[in-house]
């Protein structure tokens, strides 16, 4: 669908998360770029996610994406394009386990894992937050992170 981009706007905190818009825009060259737009809440947010890439992320780790997506447009005080296949490849959610192991974190002898896991990860790369962990892992959570 060449010309089909997802925006997301927020109203600088002053509204709910759920109530967080995201513009969908639609550009027609041959109409001189007119556009038009629909405002989408963080379930259509999560929908658009579970529909191309639905593995990707749990439904807390989407919300953490959500969020951060936000903090990022309000900061830049820019609209952001919505891509889901791009924030697939550049943002993960992994839980610790996987991390662990995915990083060679030596944690021999370590009384707070989660602690030393998360800042081996903030000294390395942006971390968005943290969501659930699913319920297989010995841990409490999982992190969403920018892949590095």
């Amino acid at each position: 669908m060449k010309g089909l981009l997802l925006k997301v706007n927020l109203m600088m905190g002053l509204i709910p998360e759920t109530l967080a818009r995201v513009s969908l825009t639609m550009q027609y060259p041959r109409l001189g770029g007119i556009t038009m737009k629909q405002t989408i809440n963080l379930n259509d947010f999560r929908n658009a996610f579970q529909s191309i890439r639905p593995n990707n992320f749990s439904y807390e780790g989407l919300e953490v994406l959500f969020d951060y997506c936000e903090d990022l447009e309000v900061s830049s005080n820019k609209e952001m394009e919505l891509d889901v296949i791009w924030l697939c490849c550049d943002y993960a959610e992994s839980s610790f386990e996987e991390l662990i192991q995915q990083y060679d974190i030596d944690v021999k002898g370590v009384e707070e894992v989660e602690e030393f896991v998360l800042d081996f990860m903030n000294d390395r790369t942006i971390v968005l937050g943290v969501g659930d962990s699913p319920s297989s892992s010995s841990y409490s959570c999982s992190i969403v992170y920018q892949q590095f």
